[in-house]
């Protein structure tokens, strides 16, 4: 996937989610899962979406999730229709940091497969420099 689209990914990602965060209860969609799980998996998304897309920033993916998780939770305090709960904030924070996580396995994943070709000798280093190439992850 281009950079490019994954950076248009995750920001369209955290537009969606300060939203949903933030907009009236009736504007929310109503999904079959548990509010719990729908804090998690967001953030989980949202923080491997920006892993991926600024693989070589993760300081700054950190900040921006895990610091969006808690100002958007602080924000609802300026919406009388909504309810700013530490436990909410808690639950986005780990999502955030769960989604990090993930992309940075990706990232080291997809590393040592090219390392791995490029090892395997002069025949498949042509192939190493396209999967290295392709996603953008030069040393």
């Amino acid at each position: 996937m281009s950079q490019k689209l994954l950076k248009f990914a995750a920001w369209a990602g955290l537009c969606v989610i300060a939203y949903l965060t933030l907009s009236p209860l009736r504007d929310r969609p109503i999904l079959l899962t548990s509010l719990k799980l729908e804090h998690l998996a967001a953030f989980a998304i949202l923080g491997t979406l920006f892993c991926l897309a600024y693989p070589r920033r993760t300081l700054a993916v950190l900040f921006i999730v895990l610091g969006s998780a808690a100002l958007l939770e602080l924000l609802q305090f300026l919406n009388p229709d909504r309810h700013a709960r530490t436990l909410d904030a808690l639950q986005k924070i780990a999502g955030g940091a769960a989604g990090v996580f993930a992309g940075r396995a990706v990232l080291r994943f997809d590393r040592a497969r090219f390392w791995l070709l490029r090892a395997a000798g002069t025949r498949t280093v042509e192939r190493a420099a396209n999967i290295r190439h392709r996603t953008n992850l030069h040393d």
